[in-house]
Order: C-alpha cells, then sequence, then structure tokens
C-alpha cells in the first residue's frame, strides 16, 4: 500500500553523472578534484594575495610570543588575549613556533598558510560533490574562492589565516562521520573540533557542532554523541590546558564581552557571509519537503547554525562588533551547503520538467550535455580559478579595497636600503623612520633585519615609508626619494629630508576633559626597537593606552627647534589621513611662520640668522584623544605628522591625502 498524502521523494540521482567512460570515472575520483583544486585555489591565492603577508599589528604581537619560545624557551601556554576578555589560540602558538624552528620565518609560514587553505578548498570540493554531485563541487569551489582571502585575513599571519582549513577539514569529516557511523571516525571529529578551539576562540561552537553531527547517526546516537563531546573536550585541555584553566577563572570572576552598546557601522546584509549563510538556511527550508533531499544539507546547517544564531543576536543587541572573519570555520560548510543546495534544486527541476519516458530522444540528449559538462566541470573550474573570480560580487558593495599595505617583503627591501646601503642603525632608525601606520613602524625593527646595531646617530633628519599604487607615481621624485620596492600594482617609496626636530628632547603635556590645569612631563622617544610592543610603556608623559580605547583630554606636544643653514626652511603638515588622529598647529615661537587658517593644519618655518641662538624656537602640536576622531586610533605614542623641506612635505602630504580621505592640503 502506498500513502497517496505523503510526499513522494522525487526519482533524481544522489550525484550527477560524471562524463561518459575512463575519463568520467577519472575526473570523478576525490584524488584527482583534490589534486587539481588545491593546484588552482593555490595559483589563486598567491596571485590575489601575493606571497608576501601584509603588517598586521596581531602578528606583531605573536611574533613576540613565537621569538621568546624559539630564541628564549620561554613558550606561551595561555595564548593571547581575546577582544571580548579570555585567552585563546595557545595552540595556533605552538604551531607558529614550530614553523620558525623548522625555519619558516615571514613568507615561508605566509605560503603554508596558502597551501592549507588551498587544500582546503579541495576538501570542500570533496564534500559537495559527495552529496550533491559535480555541479555542486564546482558551485561551493567558487562561493569558498570567493568569500575567502581578506575577509578572513589570508593576506595576514593571524590565528585566523589557518582556520578556514580546519573548517574545511571538518565539515568533510563529519559528513564522513554521518555517511559510514564509526565510533573513531566520531572521535576524530571531536578531536578536530579541539584542535581548532585552540587556533581560535570560536572553535568553542565547532565543538557544539561535533556533538550535533553526531545526534544525526541514527544507531548508537547516545555513544556517539558522548565520544564527540568527550574528544572535544580532552583534546582541548590537553593541548593548552593552563589556558581553560585561566579562562575558567576569568569567567567565574568578571563580565567577558565586547564592550556593551557597540556603534553598528552597517546593516547585517552588507556583510556577506551572513548573507551566504542566510542563504544556505532558505535552501535548506526549500527542500525540507523531500526529507530525503534535506538530508544532504544536515551537516552543513549544524555547523553554521551554533554560530549563526548568537553571533547575529549578540549584533543586533550592540554586543558584538561583527565581522566576516569570525565566520572563518563554517566557511567551508556555507560554501559546500550552498553548491549542494543550488545543484540539488536544479537537479530537482530538472527530474520534474522532463518526460519520464527515458527514451525520449530530447530528455536522452539534454542528459548526455549534462554528463558532457559535468566531465569538463573540473578543469573549467581550475581554469576559471587560476584566471581569478571576478564575478558574484560585482555590483555590491562590500566595503571597498583598502590603501596599499607594506608587507614583510617591503620592509626588507627598507632596511636594506637603510641599514646595509645608508648604515642607519636601530638608534637612528627609532628617531628618525616614520610611517602613517604606528604598527608598520614597529614592525620595521621588531619584524625586519637589516639594521646596524651602531653607527651615526644624526637626529635631525626623516625618512618616510609609503606604499602607493603604481598609477600613482610621479614621473618626477623629489630629491631624496626613492623607490625601494616594487610589487604587482604598487610602488614602496622612502622620502628623506632634513628636519628641526629633534625627538630625543620635547615636552608632553596632558590636560584632561573639562579641567584648566595642564601637567608636563619631558620626554623623548625610545632609541632601541620596541620588541615588546607595549604601548602603556617606554614614552614618559604619554597618556596609557588599554587597547579598548582612552578617555578624552587633550594631548600637546612642544617641540623645540634647531634650525640651521643646511636646512633652511622646514614645513609642518597634519594630513587627514584614516586611522591617525587629527592634530591642529597650536603655535609657533621664534622663527618666521605662516600658519594656515584652514584649521592650523600646516606651519611654513624659515630659517631667520638674525634672531639671537638664545631665543626661544618651539612648536606646539596638539590632538584631542578619546573622541570619536580619535578613540581608538591613538596606541601610545606620538601621533603620525609630516616634517622636512617644502618639496617632501608636500609630496607626502599629497599623497596620503589623495590615497586616504581625499582631503588635500592647498599650500
Amino acid at each position: 500500500m502506498t500513502d497517496r498524502g505523503a510526499n513522494p521523494e522525487p526519482a533524481i540521482p544522489s550525484t550527477v553523472a560524471g562524463g561518459p567512460g575512463l575519463l568520467g570515472a577519472l575526473l570523478n575520483h576525490d584524488a584527482a578534484w583534490v589534486v587539481a583544486i588545491t593546484l588552482a585555489a593555490y595559483a589563486h591565492l598567491a596571485r590575489t594575495m601575493g606571497v608576501s603577508p601584509m603588517i598586521w599589528e596581531d602578528t606583531l604581537i605573536e611574533n613576540h610570543f613565537v621569538d621568546e619560545c624559539v630564541a628564549h624557551g620561554r613558550c606561551n601556554a595561555v595564548g593571547v588575549g581575546a577582544t571580548i576578555g579570555i585567552y585563546h589560540s595557545a595552540g595556533y602558538l605552538h604551531w607558529r613556533s614550530l614553523l620558525q624552528h623548522l625555519g619558516f620565518h615571514a613568507n615561508g609560514t605566509f605560503l603554508v598558510f596558502h597551501a592549507c587553505n588551498a587544500l582546503g578548498v579541495a576538501l570542500v570540493a570533496v564534500a559537495a560533490k559527495r552529496a550533491g554531485g559535480v555541479v555542486a563541487a564546482v558551485l561551493a569551489v567558487a562561493l569558498m574562492i570567493v568569500n575567502n582571502g581578506v575577509p578572513t585575513q589570508l593576506n595576514v599571519i593571524s590565528d585566523v589565516a589557518p582556520v578556514p582549513f580546519l573548517g574545511a577539514a571538518f565539515v568533510l569529516l563529519a559528513q564522513t562521520a554521518t555517511l559510514r557511523p564509526r565510533l573513531a571516525t566520531t572521535a576524530l571529529m571531536g578531536m578536530l573540533a579541539g584542535v581548532l578551539l585552540n587556533f581560535y576562540a570560536t572553535g568553542l561552537l565547532c565543538g557544539l557542532s561535533a556533538v550535533l553531527v553526531a545526534l544525526l547517526i541514527p544507531l548508537r546516537r547516545g555513544a556517539h554523541a558522548t565520544t564527540a563531546a568527550l574528544s572535544f573536550a580532552l583534546t582541548a585541555f590537553v593541548i593548552a590546558p593552563l589556558t581553560w584553566i585561566v579562562d575558567a577563572r576569568i569567567l567565574f570572576t568578571r563580565h567577558v564581552g565586547h564592550s556593551p552598546h557597540i556603534p553598528q557601522r552597517a546593516p547585517l546584509l552588507h556583510f556577506q557571509m551572513v548573507v551566504w549563510s542566510t542563504a544556505l538556511l532558505a535552501l535548506w527550508a526549500l527542500l525540507a519537503r523531500w526529507p530525503a533531499l534535506r538530508r544532504r544539507l544536515d551537516v552543513c546547517v549544524l555547523v553554521l547554525v551554533p554560530l549563526f544564531v548568537p553571533v547575529v543576536i549578540g549584533r543586533e543587541l550592540g554586543n558584538l562588533d561583527l565581522q566576516d572573519k569570525y565566520f572563518a570555520h563554517v566557511l567551508g560548510a556555507v560554501a559546500a551547503g550552498v553548491g549542494i543546495g543550488v545543484a540539488t534544486l536544479g537537479s530537482l527541476a530538472f527530474a520534474q520538467l522532463t518526460p519520464r519516458d527515458p527514451e525520449a530522444g530530447a530528455a536522452r540528449r539534454i542528459a548526455d550535455i549534462v554528463a558532457w559538462a559535468s566531465c569538463l566541470a573540473l578543469p573549467a573550474g581550475a581554469a576559471l580559478l587560476v584566471h581569478g573570480l571576478r564575478w558574484g560580487i560585482q555590483g555590491v558593495d562590500w566595503g571597498g579595497p583598502p590603501p596599499p599595505t607594506p608587507t614583510y617583503g617591503d620592509l626588507m627591501a627598507v632596511t636594506r636600503l637603510l641599514g646595509h646601503d645608508r648604515g642607519w642603525s636601530w638608534a637612528r632608525g627609532s628617531l628618525n623612520l616614520r610611517s602613517p601606520s604606528e604598527v608598520v613602524r614597529r614592525a620595521a625593527f621588531r619584524w625586519a633585519s637589516g639594521w646596524r646595531s651602531d653607527g651615526d646617530a644624526s637626529a635631525l633628519e626623516r625618512a618616510y615609508v609609503l606604499k602607493v599604487g603604481s598609477e600613482r607615481l610621479p614621473a618626477v621624485l623629489p630629491v631624496g626619494t626613492v623607490v625601494a620596492n616594487r610589487t604587482p600594482g604598487n610602488v614602496v617609496l622612502v622620502a628623506s629630508t632634513c628636519s628641526w626636530i629633534d625627538w630625543r628632547s620635547f615636552r608632553v603635556c596632558l590636560r584632561a576633559a573639562g579641567s584648566s590645569e595642564e601637567r608636563c612631563t619631558e620626554s623623548s622617544l625610545p632609541q632601541a626597537p620596541d620588541r615588546a610592543m607595549a604601548y602603556e610603556a617606554g614614552i614618559p608623559g604619554m597618556p596609557t593606552h588599554d587597547g579598548l580605547g582612552i578617555g578624552r583630554q587633550r594631548l600637546t606636544l612642544r617641540f623645540p627647534l634647531h634650525p640651521s643653514e643646511a636646512c633652511p626652511e622646514m614645513w609642518v603638515a597634519l594630513p587627514r589621513i584614516m586611522t591617525v588622529c587629527p592634530g591642529v598647529i597650536a603655535g609657533v615661537q621664534g622663527e618666521a611662520s605662516e600658519v594656515d587658517g584652514r584649521g592650523d593644519r600646516q606651519v611654513r618655518l624659515r630659517y631667520d640668522g638674525n634672531t639671537h641662538p638664545a631665543a626661544p624656537r618651539e612648536l606646539t602640536v596638539s590632538w584631542e584623544l578619546g573622541v570619536p576622531q580619535c578613540w581608538n586610533d591613538f596606541r601610545g605614542y606620538p601621533p603620525f605628522f609630516v616634517e622636512g623641506s617644502p618639496a617632501t612635505t608636500r609630496f607626502v602630504t599629497d599623497l596620503l591625502s589623495d590615497q586616504t580621505t581625499g582631503d588635500r592640503i592647498r599650500w
């Protein structure tokens, strides 16, 4: 008897045919997919992300721990602090330390990340192909590539970078655990989630996914769920026991989470991973009418939901600063799920629209076309990856590309130029090297090598490090400006100039909001690399920074001026640049000067030989800290401004202003 009220399952194959003959059999083999997609994805990542990592603040902090472990045997057993107030990533630091011990420094480690994530793309393709066929695999690969890269911080060395690969491996293993139920496979799934947790904190939700996936197994369901939970907990604890002991104490003693009422800068659907995650859930709901087809998506949905629900709720309540990188470990699940869902719906529509008679000529010809198209899908997909996927996100504003950021290779070129060719020492560079990014300036000492341990410590000079698009490089560079490095589409410039400011001696004055009392301290820049990157120490008088912001106050720096006939004119400019606190020229004493009336952002100083040497010569620059324009951009170091000869100052400010805000200073 047949229940006529039930929804019959459509007669469609579990996978799409891979093409006739030996060629189809070869291209349908998992090994062929893994090799071809890995090579193509690696080529794509290397072409789009480069072969040298960009400078990143978190990387410098991690490098300090790695160096301490490899060089001094003081390995970090707790991990680094997360923005929500706990510690994590101890397992990641162990892995980084191992790579460094084996000789993989910045570029080598970066390429290891590329290889892992390229393999992750292939694993997602295999998972999608098993459940939805060749078409599903190609769609999953395309989606994985489109959403991987800058959103998941693959252009830098960070604890997020390996997570897409680990998440892809987890999806494939979870799928295997449901297709071929064995306690050993379930245990491996839980163990992989434990490893992921010790790389990035969102791995905790991956552990929950492991338990939920184990509950899909019909036989011995309780044993599988218990095995997944225990293997996850034991693996997570054994890899980094002190992390979880310390975090347990934190959880019971203070609030954990982002600061409440984080300002919402963009609508929820602005985040591309939210869009694709919603698409996966919609496909799962559409297939609910056919349980056998919907089950193809169950694993992907159970990997996604434990992250998707709390992230969306936290963001809507204003307690979470949502970023696409939080979806890194579910990227493979979303890509595979959307590919499987779309391919399944397409197969369903094809089965419903074609005649039931298998001998029908038109239907047979269509089936042959689909078979051969599936056979060619693998090489076609590889070709798309090699040449780059530009479709899929065109016409959608995801925020636009950021300004060019120097890479490790760029800094190595800069240190070769200044350290090797010009004989600059660490002390000289600490005083005179300038960059719009404080992180880049510190990375030049903490990350790059080539500085001399001793040498001339001249303080009345500057060298500005700038990275701009090749199309913006003028035909004639100012005197003292050279190209230090060239990369596809970009150039790194070092602009050298004289100066009247000696950063070994200046005054730091602070005045709290609402107060008329100003407290001043004699200060100087440290003349050695700040390897610990301790923002709160090392510069006398500068306000402290706890990583979450700074209280409102007025910062004033008073610089004694040292004019000379060798440097007869100096210009000072405070361009409006993203991530740099905006300041003003508060006053000049003792020299002929012209202060711009348009916000006091620039001043021209000319040497007057008739001025008595004992006459006061001082430049005063001020910033308002703790305001929206300068909240989390202050890093315990004097904010960036440009000083030097007229030609160099104008050149540097014009490049920076046009490149970021477009608010160009008019001299």
